[in-house]
């Protein structure tokens, strides 16, 4: 009885490597059949980046025309608008500065006489067109209000005078000095930016597109190689079922065998008692 169990599991197992056996030639085969993996993956990331900067294109060039027609249509009130804004800055930075000058002036005699150099060193650097020369003159004091032996008080009072001079400044210069360009990364900060990121995307896309369409003519579909892998397949189904079923036949001819002969065994036994 357990031979014979034995026999059948032989027997489903033989059908469940066949089908393993032929369902593993077909999955080769395709594989075999399909182009290289990596020109495959190449060509993906390709789409993949074209359609991003589609997209990215779509988003940035109707911004990018609104900007330059704004830009176009309104410059001269843009400008106009801008430098009015720096001047209430500047003006509101002066109102400030005469309001510490007169606080300054107040306290004792030591801290006037300082302040007075402080106030001639700023008049002897005010023709300047470069804003590094601004900073490094604003530190400059900075550095000597540090080293004055005065109150916290009036230090604080020269301190904030001396930044809001350097502030002043620069803001003059972006009235006077700044080029239209200049001016108009100051007005639309965001437009350089987004027209050479723009800019960019237009140049590489037809390179990109070229190469997508070079990776897609590479791309060749092998079916000799999956009709060849199918028939060795195929082969190989043949074979095991063949030399397995003859293993397993024989397996069950030689049980029969001797189960015929115990049997002719036994009855012999019986005969002699």
């Amino acid at each position: 009885y357990l031979l014979n169990k034995l026999m059948i599991s032989l027997q489903a197992i033989l059908v469940v490597i066949s089908i393993a056996v032929l369902a593993g030639s077909l999955v080769s085969g395709w594989n075999q059949m399909l182009p290289p993996q990596t020109l495959r993956e190449a060509i993906n990331s390709l789409e993949e980046d074209i359609e991003k900067k589609k997209s990215e294109l779509q988003q940035l060039e109707p911004s990018v025309k609104e900007m330059d027609a704004t830009w176009n249509n309104q410059r001269e009130p843009l400008i106009k608008a801008y430098n009015q804004e720096r001047t209430k800055k500047v003006e509101a930075l002066t109102v400030e500065n005469i309001s510490l000058d007169r606080k300054i002036s107040q306290l004792d005699v030591t801290t006037q006489q300082n302040f007075q150099q402080i106030k001639k060193y700023h008049t002897e650097n005010e023709n300047t067109n470069e804003a590094s020369q601004y900073e490094a003159f604003k530190n400059n004091v900075k550095n000597y209000i540090d080293g004055l032996g005065i109150s916290d008080e009036a230090k604080a009072f020269m301190l904030k005078y001396n930044d809001n001079w350097y502030s002043k400044m620069i803001l003059k210069l972006q009235v006077s000095n700044l080029s239209e360009n200049q001016l108009r990364s100051e007005i639309q900060p965001s437009y350089g930016e987004m027209k050479n990121t723009l800019d960019n995307l237009i140049q590489s896309k037809p390179y990109q597109q070229q190469e997508l369409d070079r990776l897609r003519a590479e791309v060749k579909y092998d079916f000799k190689a999956l009709f060849l892998r199918i028939f060795y397949g195929l082969f190989q189904f043949i074979l095991l079922v063949w030399i397995v079923g003859i293993l397993i036949e024989s397996l069950w001819l030689t049980i029969h065998i001797a189960s015929n002969v115990q049997k002719i065994s036994d009855n012999i036994t019986q005969k002699e008692l």
